[in-house]
């Protein structure tokens, strides 16, 4: 995380969901896993340089919506069998926002070889 964003995250968006989509993507990735202890409200507020108020918020949204669960006094778990669904629900993610790129660019009078140059280099630039 650099300048209050997780890398490769808008800045138009709270910076909570960002850290919180950071999360989802360390389960996707295995990085946490099923039944795996994950930062608590005082490590998140470290490793993201954040307060405890949006830590928290971050981690309550997780458990709101399935992905992680708290245990008193013990600490947060990533729920089992929470991979696909998270995998799933950012891959739609990623069509949606593709399709608005391709949709922009029809907009710009680009064709389909057009387009697909354009995915070319955006895919071996340097990754930001």
């Amino acid at each position: 995380m650099k300048n209050g964003h997780v890398k490769g995250f808008s800045p138009h968006i709270n910076l909570w969901l960002d850290i919180k989509a950071d999360i989802e993507i360390k389960i996707i990735t295995g990085e946490y896993e099923s039944g795996m202890r994950i930062p608590s409200i005082t490590q998140l507020s470290g490793l993201y340089n954040i307060g405890n108020t949006t830590a928290q918020k971050v981690l309550e949204a997780l458990c709101e919506e399935n992905t992680i669960y708290k245990r008193q006094g013990v600490g947060y778990f990533v729920k089992p069998y929470v991979r696909d669904k998270l995998a799933a629900t950012h891959y739609a993610v990623l069509i949606n926002r593709l399709s608005d790129v391709i949709s922009y660019g029809v907009s710009l009078g680009y064709d389909i070889s057009k387009l697909q140059d354009v995915f070319t280099i955006a895919c071996n630039s340097p990754k930001k």
